[in-house]
């Protein structure tokens, strides 16, 4: 998954083992904010948030 940011771009790299609707929603979520966090701090973000 690419993300473009008016300050960067971030990639993204994952497995698709589809969860739950509800567990899905949580992980794009936190999925989007790792990458905001990477782009911010110019490096990537391990997964899952802690």
């Amino acid at each position: 998954m690419i993300l473009n940011y008016k300050d960067g771009v971030a990639i993204l790299e994952a497995s698709w083992d589809l969860p739950s609707a509800l567990d899905l929603n949580v992980w794009v979520q936190e999925v989007l904010e790792a990458a905001k966090m990477s782009i911010k701090a110019g490096r990537a973000i391990p997964l899952p948030l802690k």
